[in-house]
């Protein structure tokens, strides 16, 4: 349901749809995001965010590929912040 409305809810574009969330792109302020479906509230939200910021600076082009298969359009890896 997320996905389906993630342009209204969130003004992202979808990108790709992954266990355990979902890839999006703002295309105002030029980031991917990354958004994950948690049911337990106990685990801490930094240290995963710590991760995907990694995942995210280590794989910018593989996110950029992943884009531009799936939007009309093309971005560059200037394009992204």
């Amino acid at each position: 349901m997320v996905e389906l409305n993630l342009h209204q809810l969130l003004n992202l574009k979808f990108i790709k749809s992954e266990f355990p969330g979902t890839l999006a792109f703002d295309a105002e302020a030029k980031p991917f995001t990354i958004i994950e479906y948690r049911r337990d509230k106990t685990f801490s939200v930094v240290d995963p965010g710590y991760a995907y910021l990694s995942l995210m600076l280590n794989n910018k082009a593989n996110f950029i590929l992943e884009f531009n298969e799936s939007q009309e359009g093309s971005l560059k890896r200037n394009d992204v912040d």
